[in-house]
């Protein structure tokens, strides 16, 4: 009888999900439908993982053993045995089930199963921390009512209020007026308060506008880099709070703001860099779905070092 792992990063719009052999053979990758219960309801997220899990197996000639590992946006640690039991249901068997948040199998994607620090920065952000028995510690994530530094909402926010100040002639005159402007179609700057009123928009429509106060910061505008500067200033205090002030070597990043912005790497770095010299930040190697599938196999007391080289070759043949 094989055993199979599966990993899957269930976001809250989409679902990555990949095959792995008990040796760590990548077989398949596929994506399906997202899993964040909170926003689709048990049952539903529950039919999405379980059609994904259908179609990725199509074709085994044995499917009596699998386990799943699953990155959830829902979860903001280790599921509760309450939450176990209801995702699992009817239809999974939660012995063969392991569940975790998605910024933690990130993690386990950049350590490979070892310990870590990890920042995500999309439309949300959050830092992580695994100790040495893996256990994590969660910061930020407070979503975008509360705020989160570094996320492109929050980015996206603090930049409108400055652009609205310098319209108002209360605060310093910016570019990010006219790239407010633009970016939203507006004739005139009060137009947006309609816009960001409709029903129709959604924080992640308003958390576009993270690319042009990037952008103006970087083209040399000094309001939008001193709001860059604030927001990655504060994330590193974040992080060298999690980590209790002992940041490991490397401090991993995911999410569009970091890959699509190489200079906000380098600025995040040197911000760190204040709390342990010559400490590096780097983007995840490996997509957070293997790190889910790393992390069953680590459940399951499966994972060695042959199987973490099969994982790294075959990734290279992949096309994710």
């Amino acid at each position: 009888m094989s055993t199979y792992y599966i990993g899957a990063d269930g976001g809250g719009t989409r679902t990555t999900a990949v095959l792995m052999t008990e040796k760590g053979e990548i077989i398949k990758v596929l994506r399906g439908k997202g899993l964040n219960y909170h926003a689709i309801g048990m049952e539903k997220a529950q039919k999405h993982l379980k059609e994904l899990i259908d179609e990725i197996t199509l074709g085994l000639e044995d499917k009596s053993d699998i386990k799943i590992g699953v990155g959830m946006s829902a979860l903001d640690d280790l599921p509760t045995e309450k939450q176990l039991c209801d995702f699992a249901g009817s239809l999974f068997h939660k012995e063969s089930l392991f569940l975790h948040s998605d910024a933690y199998m990130a993690l386990m994607a950049a350590t490979l199963g070892q310990s870590g620090a990890l920042v995500i920065c999309g439309t949300g952000s959050m830092a992580v921390y695994a100790d040495e028995t893996l256990k994590q510690t969660p910061a930020g994530g407070w979503g975008y009512l509360l705020g989160d530094y570094g996320s492109s909402y929050q980015l996206a926010i603090d930049g409108i209020k400055a652009a609205i100040r310098a319209f108002e002639d209360t605060g310093a005159k910016t570019a990010l007026t006219d790239a407010m402007t633009a970016r939203f179609s507006l004739t005139y700057p009060r137009q947006l308060i309609d816009y960001v009123y409709a029903p129709s928009t959604a924080p992640s429509d308003i958390a576009k506008f993270a690319i042009d106060v990037l952008n103006t910061a970087r083209a040399g505008d000094p309001v939008a880099m001193d709001i860059v500067k604030e927001h990655f200033d504060i994330l590193s205090r974040i992080v060298d709070s999690v980590t209790k002030h002992s940041l490991p070597d490397t401090v991993w990043l995911f999410g569009g703001v970091f890959e699509h912005n190489e200079w906000v790497v380098s600025l995040f770095q040197e911000m760190l860099s204040r709390f342990k010299k010559g400490v590096r930040a780097s983007l995840i190697p490996y997509p957070p779905a293997i790190g889910s599938a790393v992390y069953a196999m680590k459940m399951c007391k499966a994972l060695t070092s042959d199987i973490l080289e099969t994982i790294k070759n075959t990734y290279k043949e992949t096309d994710f």
